[in-house]
């Protein structure tokens, strides 16, 4: 894997290490519009970024029915899916539920699905419409490929290890336990914490003085990813960061030439 690999090049024995992230091939479908708000973060978002991530969940989603033999004509049927392919939006969503019930779908997916669809009157309460095109949801899911493996950030790329090497020697010089930091920053026990909550720490409060590129920041969250929880729809990526092996691996990279050991 791309952490394997980056701590092979420093000469470090491998230990256990997280899956990696998986993207689906873009279906070219349709530009879908998704309302973005970037006030937490400084990574960049677009239209474009949340369409990528839009399509990689829906092709897990595919893979997930396949895998299980779904026969998602039927629930929707079975939950007043009406001949004509519409349904209600909250029986679309308990049908979602349903099909759907050892995926870990989140709300934002589940509205994000809503909202694409939708169809009918506006819905004056939880915004977008009251009704949902099922059919043609059941359609368009069909036409998604199987994830597949991303372009990946090089984990040799000196760049990241020149970064990290430096937030090694910071951490050392100023006695900083990274760990226990991340831990503050709602770092859980099983080794995740949220991606927002983890850029936020890094640049905020454990590195504040450190010069961080929209680039870095994006590609160590990539590199870090928790490629089994919930998507970002809004930035891309995932919505969760492995931030123990990335503690982990801080005290374990080279610390930059001419420091001392």
């Amino acid at each position: 894997s791309k952490i394997q690999n980056m701590r092979a090049s420093w000469g470090l024995d491998q230990s256990s290490v997280p899956d990696e992230p998986h993207a689906a091939n873009p279906s070219g479908r349709s530009s879908y519009q998704i309302k973005c708000d970037a006030r937490d973060t400084s990574i960049p978002d677009g239209e474009s970024v949340a369409d990528a991530a839009f399509d990689m969940e829906m092709s897990k989603l595919r893979k997930y029915a396949d895998d299980k033999e779904l026969n998602l004509t039927h629930i929707f049927k079975s939950n007043a899916g009406k001949a004509n392919g519409i349904i209600s939006k909250p029986r679309f969503k308990t049908a979602l539920g349903m099909a759907f019930h050892q995926y870990a779908l989140h709300e934002e997916l589940i509205a994000a699905i809503s909202l694409k669809y939708g169809c009918g009157a506006p819905d004056p309460h939880a915004g977008g419409y009251l009704e949902v095109l099922w059919r043609q949801f059941v359609i368009e899911l069909q036409q998604y490929s199987p994830p597949v493996k991303p372009a990946a950030p090089d984990p040799f790329d000196p760049r990241i290890t020149v970064a990290m090497s430096e937030m090694r020697q910071i951490s050392e010089e100023s006695g900083l336990n990274l760990a226990y930091a991340l831990q503050g920053a709602g770092g859980q026990q099983n080794g995740v914490l949220v991606k927002a909550k983890f850029i936020m720490a890094l640049t905020t409060i454990i590195f504040p003085n450190y010069h961080f590129t929209n680039e870095l920041l994006n590609d160590i969250c990539t590199i870090y990813a928790n490629a089994n929880g919930p998507v970002d729809l809004r930035l891309g990526g995932y919505q969760e960061v492995y931030w123990r092996a990335f503690a982990n691996d801080i005290r374990k990279v080279p610390l930059p030439t001419g420091s001392a050991a």
